[in-house]
């Protein structure tokens, strides 16, 4: 499986790159002995204290579209062994998938592309795993977390009440 360009550094812009500093977090909560520092940008270094437990994603993003973090990652990032070894291991794909998933994706999403989502979706249900994709068309990434909730509410409702998930994998076939 190769990773989806979420976090590629070539893809990421201003406004979302402070996602990474989070990356980073997730990294070093999986591999303590990995070093923010290793991947990380000195201005974007400087604010991971703050970011990731100080603070909340209210204040990454205000810090990134302010143009605090500058550079948030150094050249080469994605070939430190740890994240290769994030990366990897986070890849579900290939293995086993219990329980339903609901995916959802916002159609104007700058954060998380629609078009990447759905691509996970589509590999997900070639390998078996049934699922329920939406896409919520010209909603941006924080919109369609607020606009979705009665759909997930729903949607888990009905699993706790031992109604069957109804996945629509049929609609990726070629």
């Amino acid at each position: 499986l190769n990773p989806r360009p979420i976090i590629g550094s070539s893809a990421i812009s201003r406004d979302e790159s402070f996602y990474t500093v989070y990356f980073a977090y997730a990294v070093k909560a999986r591999f303590p002995m990995f070093n923010p520092a290793d991947i990380l940008a000195p201005m974007a270094l400087k604010q991971y204290p703050a970011m990731t437990t100080k603070a909340c994603w209210y204040y990454g993003a205000a810090i990134a579209h302010a143009g605090k973090l500058g550079a948030v990652v150094k050249p080469g990032w994605t070939k430190n062994k740890w994240v290769q070894r994030f990366l990897v291991e986070g890849a579900a794909l290939g293995k086993p998938v219990t329980g339903p998933i609901f995916v959802i994706a916002g159609g104007a999403d700058h954060s998380v592309p629609p078009q990447t989502i759905r691509e996970t979706a589509i590999d997900a249900c070639k390998i078996g795993i049934d699922l329920k994709f939406r896409v919520y068309p010209g909603l941006d990434h924080d919109p369609v977390m607020m606009k979705s909730t009665p759909d997930q509410i729903r949607w888990i409702k009905d699993r706790f009440a031992g109604t069957p998930a109804k996945g629509n994998c049929g609609q990726f076939a070629q």
